[in-house]
């Protein structure tokens, strides 16, 4: 397969992870899927941000007939991001397009570690690891710099000339990191928004085949898992999951859960 081709140490693997995941949910090798999302929990991917990933999380579950561990997933997922959410709206809307509040938004938990939310500090955490945004902020403070040199300089029209196009040069900087601040925030949502139509979906469907499962009256057995369930080759082995992570590992784990439907 082509996804064993590409490097753990990639800046691409993170989300070609998370398609893997999905591939095997389409395969239906619903414990496998489980097994690739659960490497997002470990601490290397603290600042990785896609709540889609408890979404596919609850819908193996689902399929597996584990209708309890679905709504452990909902439930949390909306206890962790339902208010904070919300107030991320409410920012995106009282800004607008004005994008100098974005600039802002972002220089104060800079320069105080303060913002609005828990999810607000892992979005702009995430920000301030992408290439693009360091290069703007390189880029500013090397006309900062530039300004300053030329404040120390004697007053003249030149002087004067100078000054001005480099205000400008950094006002429209300010105003295009800005822009590209808010379209980042507005995609967060955006994605947000989907994941919560999704565990909305599941809560639903969980409802609805707890109800099912009441009314005819079945007993099943309630075991949970066990290696017969996985294939595996020589080199794969069985571990008991603890919260543990190895850092070799991460990817390749499968879950061992008996379907309960």
């Amino acid at each position: 397969m082509l996804y064993l081709d590409i490097p753990k140490s990639s800046h691409i693997w993170p989300e070609l992870l998370f398609e893997e995941a999905w591939n095997s949910y389409y395969q239906g090798d619903y414990n496998r899927s489980l097994g690739k999302l659960v490497s997002y929990k470990a601490p290397v991917f603290q600042s990785y941000f896609n709540p889609e990933v408890e979404v596919l999380t609850a819908l193996s579950y689902l399929k597996l007939c584990l209708y309890g561990d679905a709504k452990k997933i909902s439930d949390d997922f909306y206890k962790d991001y339902l208010a904070d959410t919300r107030k991320l709206r409410k920012f995106i809307l009282g800004a607008g397009k004005s994008y100098r509040k974005y600039y802002e938004l972002v220089l104060r938990y800079e320069q105080f570690g303060r913002t609005q939310s828990a999810l607000m500090v892992k979005l702009l955490d995430r920000l301030f690891k992408e290439e693009v945004f360091s290069d703007m902020k390189i880029r500013l403070l090397s006309a900062t710099n530039e300004l300053n040199k030329v404040r120390g300089k004697k007053n003249s029209r030149f002087k004067r000339f100078a000054l001005l196009n480099i205000s400008d040069s950094m006002q429209s900087h300010k105003q295009i990191m800005g822009s590209y601040i808010r379209s980042k925030l507005v995609s967060d949502y955006a994605q947000l928004y989907r994941s919560f139509e999704g565990m909305s979906y599941i809560k639903l469907e969980v409802l609805a085949q707890k109800k099912a499962r009441l009314y005819s009256f079945e007993e099943k057995d309630r075991s949970r898992g066990d290696i017969k369930y996985i294939e595996r080759n020589e080199k794969q082995y069985f571990w008991d999951f603890n919260g543990e992570f190895w850092a070799d590992e991460l990817g390749d784990y499968v879950f061992a859960l008996k379907s309960e439907c």
